[in-house]
């Protein structure tokens, strides 16, 4: 994941989610109070919910779905402040989900 303040100094990477890889597939992405939401495949979880402030430390994994399948979130939307989205946590099928 790239971070940019529009010029080459202020470029760069911020996580490398899939290194080695082309491609993470990042989607939806959503912002909910400056925080980034975003669905992306790390090659180990599947596709699952990641979320970021901009720093390396802050971009993290939210594994719905423990283990190589991912939860597969879609949808994600922002209403009030809180994140919506639909995800199967792999006993349960595909619900409704919120972060608040």
């Amino acid at each position: 994941m790239w971070k940019s303040d529009g010029t080459n100094i202020g470029t760069g990477i911020v996580n490398g989610i899939n290194v080695g890889s082309n491609d993470f597939n990042p989607q939806y992405l959503t912002n909910v109070n400056g925080t980034l939401y975003f669905t992306a495949d790390d090659g180990v979880h599947g596709t699952e919910l990641w979320k970021s402030d901009g720093t390396k430390t802050s971009t993290v994994l939210q594994d719905l779905n423990v283990g190589p399948n991912g939860s597969n979130p879609v949808a994600l939307t922002n209403i009030n402040g809180n994140l919506y989205f639909a995800a199967n946590d792999g006993v349960h099928g595909e619900e409704l989900w919120v972060v608040e």
